[in-house]
Parts: structure tokens; sequence; C-alpha cells
């Protein structure tokens, strides 16, 4: 046998709402320029929601295993959270009177309150957070949001 390809990078977790057809081609894309190479992808309906705002118990606490595995078989240390425009399980922009601003104040709100929890179960875990939108990725920081693709 002869290794055609060698990972020499830690493993990253990688939380993303179910995204289809433009969306997903975007955050796949930005997987590769964050320079990803052994992503841990967990794909999820709601995405990060699941630990922000869980329907129940065990939707937060089905993702918290998910990364507890991660970190225990790959060593993850990095993860990224994300979520995306019009997302059904929040109703869609529809829900935000399609408002495009208020909703992107939402779903920050919701990656932070996400990467908090993520945080406190895991405080070795470094924690990024994107919201995808059909013009771009957006990285969410402390108080604003930032285009970065």
């Amino acid at each position: 046998m002869r290794q055609v390809i060698r990972f020499s990078t830690q493993w990253c977790g990688l939380a993303s709402a179910s995204t289809g057809g433009g969306l997903q081609r975007g955050t796949l894309g930005a997987v590769a320029r964050q320079a990803i190479e052994r992503p841990d992808m967990i794909v999820i309906a709601g995405g990060a929601r699941t630990l922000a705002s869980p329907r129940n118990d065990f939707e937060r606490d089905f993702i918290l295993e998910q990364f507890r595995m991660s970190i225990q078989l790959h060593k993850t240390i990095k993860a990224y959270l994300m979520s995306h425009s019009d997302c059904a399980t929040y109703g869609g922009l529809a829900a935000f009177g399609n408002d495009r601003e208020v909703e992107a104040k939402h779903h920050q709100q919701e990656l932070k309150r996400a990467a908090e929890l993520l945080r406190a179960d895991f405080p070795e875990l470094s924690v990024e957070c994107f919201f995808v939108t059909f013009d771009g990725i957006n990285a969410v920081k402390l108080s604003v949001v930032e285009q970065v693709a």
C-alpha cells in the first residue's frame, strides 16, 4: 500500500446548518479557504441553533456529544459554528419581517450563545462563528459582523 495523501494538520469540528445549493458550495469553499484539511463535519438542520436555542434537551445533548467524540477521537482543537440566511428552522427570512439586518443580528446572537455553551463544555476548544448569506460568509466577532468571503 502506498500513501497518496498525507494529513499534517489538526482536526477541526464544523457544526453547520443544513445548506443547499449555492449556500452549501459557499460553505465548502470557506472550509477550503480556511485551510481546513481534515474537517470533522457535523451538519445538522438548524446548525448552531441546536446549541443556542434547542427545541429540547436531546438536540443540545446530541451536538455536544458529537463535539466530545470529535475532540476525544480526533484531538479536535478548533470549531467553526455556522448558520445561514433564510433558514427554515428559524421560520426563514419571513420570520424576521424579510429584514436581512434583523435576521443577521438574531443569528449573530444565536452564534455567540452557541459559542459560549461550547466553550463552557470544552474550554480548550477554539471557536469561530460564521453567518452564511447569499452574498457571502460573515465572521461573527464580539460586536460586529464582518464579511470574509
